[in-house]
């Protein structure tokens, strides 16, 4: 399973676990299974914040601190970390990316856009880097054709992300270009439908894991989305009713 840091989740057809797994037994099986997210969760964090190799563990700890705080809203708190670990590691481009998401949300957009061009400087192509740098323009309503670029540089490589076609509806709606507005929310609607299942299957593979916190995430999340009733009712039922890890792992519904 792959987590686009742009909003949009595909999943692979394998999902990268070896095929001579599934005939253990299913305590065996989930034991293991945790184990490889774990490792996949942790060689994320340690391989993928910099374009020069891994960062240490001090490093590390700091890098997960600042989201932390961030997901708890102490902006100026994260801030000072982030800062600290740029200062050791300027390539840490995730810690840039997240500084630029703090200075979006206090407001400071200049200095949100010219961290997100550093980011670019280093990797042009960054999908999280071009959504984050078309949204903070985009708060300058005159900027509007130039924010509508950046989302659809994104959608020219990603046609199925379905956040970069909102917000370059929002763009093209702003410019008074409604037609064309309409096909790009329309496009994104239809996307909708498909992270509503992978949200309700998640959230059943999580509950069967025994990480009940994250999967009633997932089911508020379908129905947030509420693009399909029929995956509103097994989340409502799924999260009454947990999942066993034999369910989960059989793909069954959820106990009554």
């Amino acid at each position: 399973m792959r987590l686009n840091t742009v909003g949009r989740i595909s999943i692979s057809r394998d999902a990268g676990v070896p095929s001579g797994l599934v005939s253990r037994k299913p305590e065996t099986f989930f034991r293991i299974f945790r184990a490889f997210i774990a490792a996949i969760v942790l060689l994320s964090l340690t391989g993928a914040c910099s374009d020069s190799g891994p960062l240490n563990e001090t490093q590390l700890k700091r890098f997960t601190e600042a989201q932390t705080l961030y997901r708890n809203k102490k902006f100026d708190e994260a801030l000072s970390r982030l800062r600290q670990l740029r200062e050791e590691r300027p390539d840490a481009l995730e810690a840039a990316s997240l500084e630029a998401r703090i200075l979006f949300f206090t407001k400071k957009f200049e200095e949100s856009e010219q961290v997100l061009k550093e980011v670019l400087d280093r990797d042009p192509e960054n999908p999280h880097a071009l959504m984050w740098l078309g949204k903070t323009i985009a708060v300058d309503a005159e900027r509007q054709a130039e924010a509508a670029e950046h989302f659809r540089a994104i959608v020219e490589r990603d046609p199925e992300n379905y956040m970069a076609r909102y917000y370059l509806g929002r763009c093209l709606e702003a410019q008074n270009k409604i037609r064309p507005a309409l096909l790009e929310y329309q496009a994104a609607l239809a996307m909708e439908y498909q992270i509503s299942k992978i949200h309700l299957h998640m959230g059943r593979l999580l509950s069967g894991i025994n990480m009940e916190d994250r999967a009633k995430k997932h089911f508020a999340r379908v129905r947030a989305l509420g693009v399909s009733p029929g995956d509103m009712q097994l989340a409502a039922r799924a999260e009454a009713s947990p999942e066993t890890e034999e369910e989960a792992k059989a793909g069954g519904t959820p106990r009554r």
